[in-house]
């Protein structure tokens, strides 16, 4: 078996049993490796300089308008009734890629999500995963909510 092969079986492991605990304390922690991820992406840079730039100088859309034409120009991203919503035709989680396939790992990408937009716009969002490919869905689906 490859070292690869054994991580991915070990981080499988180790989400199976958050999964079983099913407690605010064991999901608590795989949000806190969410909020980490995020906060070593190149999408938090990005969020952080567009907050320095605009501050509470400009309003949501305009600060999300210009994250989107710097960081993530998708048509899959956009606001509807309210909200942001994020769609991605594959999962692009980095642990996914190398094999991980528990759905609970999407607690971690909420969380990433949750960080990007709550230092993008410098107040408290909520976000709701409404479909995901690792419970079968044929899209990842998340929607934020400015709540701040």
């Amino acid at each position: 078996m490859t070292d690869q092969k054994r991580i991915t079986l070990w981080i499988e492991g180790i989400l199976e049993a958050i999964s079983r605990k099913g407690n605010k304390e064991a999901f608590g922690l795989l949000q806190k490796c969410g909020t980490d991820c995020c906060r070593r992406s190149g999408f938090y840079k990005g969020a952080s300089e567009i907050q320095k730039r605009f501050g509470g100088k400009a309003g949501h859309k305009k600060i999300f308008e210009a994250f989107k034409k710097e960081y993530s120009n998708t048509d899959k991203l956009f606001f509807e009734n309210g909200r942001i919503v994020l769609i991605f035709d594959e999962c692009t989680c980095p642990l996914h890629k190398t094999g991980v396939k528990n759905p609970t790992l999407c607690l971690c990408t909420t969380a990433f999500t949750k960080e990007l937009f709550e230092t993008l716009f410098g107040t408290e969002v909520e976000v709701e995963l409404k479909q995901y490919i690792l419970r079968g869905d044929n899209c990842c689906r998340q929607e934020v909510l400015i709540t701040g």
